[in-house]
Parts: structure tokens; C-alpha cells; sequence
């Protein structure tokens, strides 16, 4: 469930804190449930919306790697890698 507030809302709840708190420590029993709710699920939508922003914006570099990986032509290694240090092979 998503709640927004109505402008009205917000202009009542930056009287009240602004008139109840300071810089200081803010005592959050003090702040209306309806408030806390509100801002709760405010910040939670924004967080989702954001991740989901995060992720699909790096869908397309993920197919197009995948892609291009199917185009890699293989290279086995070279044997011989360790004679050429002066090793020898096991």
C-alpha cells in the first residue's frame, strides 16, 4: 500500500517539527503515528524504486556481454609455457 501525502499534510507536519524540535536529538514518540507511516513507506518506495533503477539499467550491458561471449573464439594454452622459464614439466 502506498500512502502519499497531500501538501496540506506536509505543510502541517513542518509546522509541528518545526515548532517541536531542534538540532537536537529528536524524540520520535513525540512524531504522529499517521507521520511516521507516511515517511516509512515514502522511503520505502523511494529505496525500491531506486534498486529497481539500479538493476534494470544494467540489464542491456549484460545481454550484450552474454552475447558477445558467444562470439569468443577459443584459444587453448600453450603446453610448452614452461619450458620457456627454463622449468621443467611434471
Amino acid at each position: 500500500m502506498t500512502y502519499r501525502l497531500s501538501p496540506q499534510q506536509i505543510g502541517l507536519f513542518k509546522a509541528y517539527a518545526g515548532a517541536h524540535y531542534t538540532d537536537s536529538a529528536v524524540d520520535l514518540s513525540a512524531i504522529p503515528n499517521v507521520a511516521l507511516r507516511a515517511l516509512e513507506s515514502a522511503y520505502q518506495s523511494c529505496y525500491s524504486s531506486g534498486l529497481h533503477l539500479a538493476f534494470i539499467s544494467t540489464l542491456p550491458a549484460t545481454v550484450l556481454g552474454a552475447f558477445c561471449a558467444l562470439f569468443v573464439r577459443h584459444v587453448p594454452l600453450k603446453e610448452r609455457a614452461m619450458l620457456a622459464i627454463g622449468s621443467t614439466p611434471h
